[in-house]
């Protein structure tokens, strides 16, 4: 039930984002220049976020996917006394439940750090700080 949660909104987020990302973009478009700076420099902000974040969400689908492959691989079927039972390789579900949430901790670290790798204004920010400390 956990791993099914987790695609819905993994499936939902990704969705989100290409709404986002066709929605700004043609906001930003549209909007005209001279008349409206300060919304077209929002609808540019938040069609550079969105866009910076794409590949970022599809490596950590893909990341949870095989995730959940390997763990289904550990434990496919549970019998009538509630015990695992392996397809592969035995494990407790401790174990499991360990590598599981580990593996998310990861992956939404990874997500933090690429969006501020990616996204234009940060990056720049963190070039800034970086410049001011050496």
């Amino acid at each position: 039930m956990l791993f099914l949660t987790v695609f819905v909104l993994d499936s939902t987020t990704i969705i989100v984002n290409f709404a986002v990302v066709r929605y700004s973009r043609s906001r930003y478009h549209s909007l005209d220049a001279p008349k409206a700076l300060n919304a077209r420099y929002q609808a540019k902000e938040a069609y550079e976020l969105a866009k910076s974040m794409q590949p970022a969400f599809f490596t950590i689908y893909i990341s949870k996917t095989l995730l959940a492959i390997i763990l289904l691989s550990f434990c496919f079927k549970i019998d009538e006394k509630m015990q695992c039972v392996p397809f592969l390789f035995p494990a407790t579900f401790a174990d499991l439940e360990l590598l599981f949430f580990f593996t998310h901790t990861i992956l939404s670290t990874l997500l933090i750090a690429w969006l501020l790798l990616k996204q234009p204004r940060f990056r720049r920010k963190i070039d800034a700080k970086l410049a001011d400390v050496l």
